[in-house]
C-alpha cells in the first residue's frame, strides 16, 4: 500500500475540547449569580452597568463567570445598603408616629382610642418586610432594560425582560385602578410620568438633570395627593351632612375591610361610599370644566356625526344599568324582609339537629315546661346579674297570667290553583301555619290585625249552607294570592277557599307586610296538624321577659344556650330568632355572589363597548388631534377632552337606564300595586321558605347603578385618551 494512503489525521487534542467544555460550564454556572441579580431591586441593576454593561459582549467563559460573581457582590452591597436605609427611616418613623397622634388626638381630629398607635410596625420580622417594600419601591423610578446589559449574561437578560413584561402588564392594571380616581387628581399627578407637562401653568422649563426631574415628580405627587384627599375630603363631609348611607354598601365595605380598619374610617365612607364616589366625581366635572380647553361643541359635533354608535353604546349602558339596579333591588328586598321577621326578644326551638322549621319534629313530651324555663347563667357558668324567663301577660277574666310561648306546626303543601290560567302553573306552594293559640302567635310574632280578628281553638265554625269550615287569618301576600285565582284583588273576611281536603273561612288579614308570615296561611293547629297528618310540633317560639331593647338580644342568647343545654325532654336547639333568620339570609349572599358575577361581566362588556368606540373615534381623528397640538393644545387638554366624551356616552345611558326603571316601577304601582318577585330563602341546607316580595327601588340602588356606570366609561375611554395623548404632532399629521 502507498505511503501516503496509510497517512492518518491524528485526532484533535484533547487539551483544546476541555478548554471549550470549561468555557461553557463557567457561562452555565455564572446563571446562578445572574438569577440572584434579576431579582434583586432596578436600583440594583442600574448601577452594574459598568460591570455587565453592553461593552462586555465579547465576554466568554471564565470572565463571563468572574463579571457575574463581581456583579452579584455589588448587588448584594447596594441592596444591603439600601435596606438599612429603609430600616433607619422606618425606626425614625416608629419613634416620631406615637406624638403625631396624640397630637391629632389633642386637637379632637382624631379619637384617643382610635387604635391608630396599633399600627406601629413594632415586630422586627414586620419592619424587615417594610424596609424590603421600601427598596424595592426605589426601582420604580429607575430605568435599567434589558438590552443595556451584554449578551453573555443571558439569563440575566431573559430575567429582565420577563419582569419588563410583567412590570407593563402590571403597570396597565394600576393605569386601570388609578381611572377611578377624579380626572383632575390625576392631571396633577401627570407630571411624575411626564415631567414635561405642566397642568398649573402654561409653560414649564425643562428639567434637564434628574435632580430637576425627580423634584418635578415630587411636587407633582404632592399637589396629586393634597387635591385628591381634598375633594375626598369635601365629599365625605357633605354625605355625612345629608345623611346618605346604605346597609347593604356599609355590610360589603366591613366584610371586605373588616371591622378594624372600618372602624377607624369616617362613618359616611363606610356606608355611603358611593355616594360619596359620586360627588368626588361631579366635583371633578366641575373642575374639568373649569380648566378644560377644548370646546365642548367639538366633543357633541362628533357624537353627533357618529349618532348610530353613539346611540348603541347608550343601549347598551341603559340595559346594564337597567339590570344591576333590578338585581340589586330585589337582593335588597329579600334582606330586609328577613332581617325585619325576627324580634331579639324571641328565641327561636327546634328539635335537636334540626336547620329549618320545616325538618324539625317536636315530640309533644314535655315541650310544654319549656314556657316554665330559666336561664340563671351565661355561656360560661357564671351566675346573671337577672334571671331570664319567658314573658307573661295577665290572664283574661281572671285567669291565670298567659306566658308569651306560641307553639307551632309548619307545613308547606303542594296545593292545586283553584282556577289557573291557560299558560300559568296549575299548582303553587302553600305556607300553613298551625297555632295553638293565633293571639299569643301574633303578640309573640309581633303581627297585628289589618281587619277581622284572631281565631280562637275551636277546631271549625258553621258558615253557610250548614257547611263547616276552619277559621284562619291570612298574610296580606296570601290573601292576594288566593284572590287571583277567584279574579280578585285578594280574599276579604267571610270568604271561604280550599287547602288541600279544608275548607277553610278568612276570619282576620295580618298587616304582615315585609316580612316572611306575609305569604303564609295560620289555622288552628289541632284540626291542621290532623288533616294534614303531622301530629307534632315543628317550632315554639318564646319571647323573654326582657322589655330593654338594648339588652333583649342578649336576653334571649342567654335563654336559647340554656334550652340547648339544658332542656332535655326531648333535646332541642334554640337558636335567637334573628340569628335563624340571618341564616334563611345565607341564601341572599349566594344569590348576590351571582348578582356581583353577572355585574362584573356586564362591566367588562359595557367597558370594552366603549373602549373600541373612543379607539375607532380617534383613529377618525388623528389629524384633527396633530391639528389642536399645533394651535397650542396640550397633551394634558386632549386627554381631558377624549375623557368627557367617554362619561357623556356613559352618562347619558346611565340616566336613561334609571329613567326606564322608574318608568317601569311606575306602570307596575299604578296596575299591580307594585313589582313582585317570588324567591325562597334559605339556610342553604334544604327546606327554607318561599317569600312574595315587593321591590323597593332606593336612593342607594341608583346610587350604585350611576356610579357603575361612570366607572365603565371612565375604564372604557382612560386608554383610548391616553393613546390620544401620546401621540406625536408629526405623526398625528403625517
Amino acid at each position: 500500500m502507498p505511503t501516503e494512503l496509510q497517512h492518518q489525521t491524528p485526532p484533535p487534542e484533547s487539551g483544546l475540547s476541555f478548554a471549550f467544555n470549561t468555557d461553557r460550564i463557567l457561562e452555565v454556572v455564572a446563571a446562578v449569580p445572574q438569577i440572584v441579580i434579576g431579582l434583586l431591586p432596578r436600583t440594583c441593576h442600574r448601577l452594574l452597568l459598568r460591570v455587565i454593561g453592553k461593552q462586555n459582549d465579547e465576554a466568554r467563559g471564565a470572565e463571563v463567570f468572574a463579571r457575574s460573581v463581581v456583579a452579584m457582590a455589588l448587588a448584594l452591597a447596594i441592596f444591603f445598603g439600601l435596606f438599612l436605609g429603609a430600616i433607619l427611616i422606618l425606626a425614625a418613623w416608629a419613634w416620631t408616629f406615637p406624638s403625631l397622634v396624640r397630637g391629632l388626638a389633642s386637637v379632637g381630629i382624631i379619637g384617643t382610642d382610635s387604635g391608630w398607635l396599633n399600627l406601629i410596625p413594632v415586630a422586627s420580622m414586620v419592619q424587615a418586610m417594610y424596609a424590603s417594600i421600601l427598596v424595592y419601591a426605589t426601582g420604580l423610578f429607575v430605568k435599567a432594560p434589558y438590552q443595556q446589559f451584554g449578551r453573555p449574561f443571558a439569563t440575566l437578560r431573559g430575567i429582565l425582560w420577563l419582569r419588563e413584561v410583567i412590570a407593563r402588564i402590571t403597570g396597565l392594571l394600576c393605569l386601570l385602578g388609578f381611572g377611578l380616581l377624579p380626572l383632575s387628581t390625576l392631571l396633577m399627578f401627570l407630571p411624575i410620568v411626564m415631567p414635561e407637562e405642566a397642568v398649573l401653568a402654561d409653560t414649564v422649563t425643562p428639567a434637564r438633570t434628574a435632580w430637576q426631574r425627580f423634584l418635578r415628580r415630587l411636587h407633582a405627587f404632592l399637589i396629586g395627593a393634597t387635591m385628591l384627599v381634598a375633594i375626598l375630603t369635601f365629599a365625605t363631609q357633605i354625605v355625612s351632612w345629608m345623611g346618605l348611607k346604605s346597609s347593604t354598601y356599609g355590610g360589603m365595605t366591613r366584610t371586605i375591610l373588616g371591622e378594624s380598619i372600618s372602624s377607624r374610617l369616617p362613618q359616611a365612607l363606610v356606608d355611603g361610599w358611593p355616594f360619596v364616589m359620586l360627588l368626588m366625581y361631579a366635583t371633578d366635572f366641575l373642575l374639568l370644566f373649569g380648566i378644560g380647553k377644548v370646546p365642548l361643541s367639538y366633543n357633541f359635533r362628533n357624537l353627533r356625526v357618529r349618532w348610530i354608535t353613539t346611540l348603541m353604546t347608550c343601549i347598551a349602558f341603559t340595559v346594564v344599568v337597567f339590570l344591576l339596579i333590578l338585581m340589586s333591588a330585589f337582593v335588597d328586598s329579600v334582606n330586609r324582609l328577613t332581617s325585619n321577621s325576627g324580634i331579639p326578644g324571641n328565641v327561636f326551638v327546634l328539635s335537636e339537629g334540626s336547620t329549618d322549621e320545616l325538618f324539625s319534629t317536636l315530640g309533644y313530651g314535655d315541650t310544654g315546661k319549656l314556657e316554665l324555663e330559666v336561664a340563671t347563667t351565661d355561656q360560661e357558668g357564671r351566675p346573671l346579674k337577672q334571671i331570664i324567663a319567658v314573658k307573661s301577660s295577665p290572664g283574661k277574666g281572671g285567669q291565670p297570667p298567659v306566658r308569651w310561648c306560641s307553639k307551632e306546626t309548619y307545613f308547606v303543601i303542594n296545593q292545586e290553583i283553584a282556577k289557573p290560567t291557560g299558560d300559568g302553573p296549575a299548582r303553587r306552594f302553600v305556607q300553613l301555619r298551625g297555632l295553638d293559640d293565633g293571639e299569643i302567635g301574633g303578640k309573640v310574632h309581633d303581627i297585628t290585625l289589618a281587619k277581622g280578628e284572631w281565631f280562637g281553638r275551636e277546631g271549625a265554625i258553621s258558615i253557610a249552607g250548614g257547611v263547616t269550615a276552619v277559621p284562619c287569618v291570612l298574610g296580606e301576600g296570601a290573601a292576594s294570592a288566593f284572590g287571583a285565582d277567584y279574579g280578585r284583588k285578594q280574599l276579604d273576611i267571610g270568604d271561604v277557599f280550599k287547602i288541600g281536603d279544608l275548607d277553610m273561612v278568612v276570619v282576620g288579614i295580618m298587616k304582615s307586610a315585609g316580612r316572611t308570615f306575609d305569604s303564609e296561611t295560620w289555622a288552628t293547629n289541632a284540626r291542621v296538624s290532623k288533616a294534614f297528618g303531622k301530629q307534632a310540633f315543628t317550632t315554639i317560639v318564646l319571647r323573654v321577659a326582657d322589655e330593654n331593647p338594648e339588652t333583649s338580644q342578649r336576653s334571649a342568647d342567654f335563654m336559647a344556650f340554656h334550652l340547648t343545654k339544658n332542656f332535655t325532654n326531648p333535646r332541642v336547639r334554640a337558636v335567637p330568632e334573628t340569628r335563624y333568620y340571618e341564616d334563611l339570609a345565607k341564601s341572599n349572599s349566594q344569590l348576590m355572589f351571582m348578582v356581583t358575577v353577572v355585574a362584573i361581566i356586564m362591566a367588562l362588556g359595557g367597558t370594552i363597548g366603549v373602549m373600541l368606540v373612543m379607539f375607532a373615534a380617534i383613529a377618525q381623528r388623528i389629524k384633527d388631534i396633530g391639528v389642536m397640538r399645533v394651535v397650542g393644545y396640550k397633551r394634558w387638554q386632549i386627554l381631558v377632552s377624549f375623557m368627557l366624551e367617554s362619561l357623556a356616552i356613559a352618562l347619558i345611558g346611565g340616566l336613561l337606564g334609571v329613567f326606564l326603571i322608574l318608568f317601569v316601577d311606575g306602570v307596575a304601582t299604578a296596575y299591580q300595586g307594585g313589582l313582585t318577585i317570588t324567591s325562597n330563602v334559605s339556610s342553604g341546607q334544604g327546606g327554607g321558605k318561599t317569600v312574595v316580595t315587593k321591590l323597593s327601588f332606593g336612593l342607594d340602588g341608583f346610587a350604585g347603578g350611576m356610579l357603575f356606570t361612570l366607572v365603565m366609561g371612565r375604564l372604557g375611554g382612560l386608554l383610548p385618551s391616553v393613546g390620544a395623548m401620546r401621540l406625536g404632532i408629526l405623526e398625528s399629521l403625517r
